[in-house]
């Protein structure tokens, strides 16, 4: 019998969600977001870890934090957008293919009493005239 101080973990990842999303070129190391558990009967948990790899390629995890409730990545999402983390344009692209998709933009979209037809895009000739040569000045 073990006593509390000696658990024995046996970690798994579940292929299904396994995404290197920081790692610092010529490094060993990288955080990764994988769905994993630390024991066989455990549940499978979204986690945030950072991983380092050997010299014989082997992964070992390193410190991290598992969600703890399905609502966690949502919370953690909406936290990081509501900061000004993320491009626009990219979250609106990974999140495109949702069912609800066109109906929430609409929705968010009266809600700010904007109308697409009075939504200019920028083009490439109105960027450049935003900037100048500082020649010019001298």
């Amino acid at each position: 019998m073990k006593d509390n101080k000696e658990k024995e973990f046996n970690l798994e990842i579940d292929d299904s969600i396994n995404e290197i999303i920081d790692e610092a070129p010529g490094s060993n190391s990288f955080i990764a977001l994988r769905k994993l558990r630390w024991s066989e009967n455990g549940k499978f948990k979204l986690d945030i870890r950072k991983w380092f790899t050997n010299s014989e390629g082997e992964e070992i995890a390193g410190k991290g934090v598992s969600f703890m409730t399905d609502d966690g990545p949502a919370n953690l999402i909406e936290a990081l957008l509501k900061n000004g983390y993320g491009d626009t344009r990219k979250t609106l692209n990974g999140i495109k293919d949702r069912e609800d998709f066109a109906v929430r933009v609409k929705e968010v979209l009266q809600e700010k009493n904007i109308n697409l037809n009075d939504v200019e895009i920028p083009t490439i000739d109105s960027i450049e005239e935003s900037y100048y040569d500082p020649r010019s000045i001298l």
